[in-house]
């Protein structure tokens, strides 16, 4: 019977590969801890899981970055990603406060999951401008769901 290797942080009722279906994921859930003082691309604090499987799945992220501007002006815009083993997912939840602002942003990837060990975390930085940000802890964090790979399409609308 296949397993995911690390129950850590795990949701839902099983971790038992075997029981994945549409309507079945396994569900991971992770929060980050106060991050200060971003200007460069940096991991969020404690938003950060590392998991093993033994077969191909599909994965839907969903992020919330709590972003608060602690100085800067109107033209800085911050960015938060999902990184997937070492690679930003395209899309990206972005911040244009106009001034010392906090705002809660979301995104949300759909990506393959090949057999093996995968690390997902959060990462922040600012894209442009000369402020800085701290990534608050009280509604950062990322929700992860494991579907059979044979569940999942991509559905273009084409």
């Amino acid at each position: 019977m296949a397993k995911l290797s690390s129950t850590a942080n795990v949701l839902a009722h099983s971790t038992d590969l075997d029981d994945l279906g549409q309507f079945n994921p396994i569900i991971i859930e992770k929060s980050g801890s106060a991050t200060a003082a971003i200007t460069t691309e940096t991991d969020i604090n404690g938003a950060t899981v590392t998991f093993t499987t033994d077969r191909d799945l599909a994965a839907v992220v969903w992020a919330t970055f709590d972003f608060d501007q602690i100085a800067g002006g109107a033209s800085d815009i911050y960015v938060g990603y999902i990184n997937v083993d070492g690679t930003n997912q395209t899309a990206a939840a972005s911040f244009q406060p106009g001034g010392n602002l906090r705002e809660i942003i979301s995104q949300i990837a759909v990506f393959p999951l090949a057999r093996g060990s995968h690390t997902v975390k959060l990462r922040a930085t600012r894209q442009s401008g000369t402020g800085s940000l701290t990534v608050n802890a009280a509604h950062t964090k990322f929700v992860i769901w494991l579907v059979g790979a044979a569940n999942v399409t991509n559905d273009t609308g084409s």
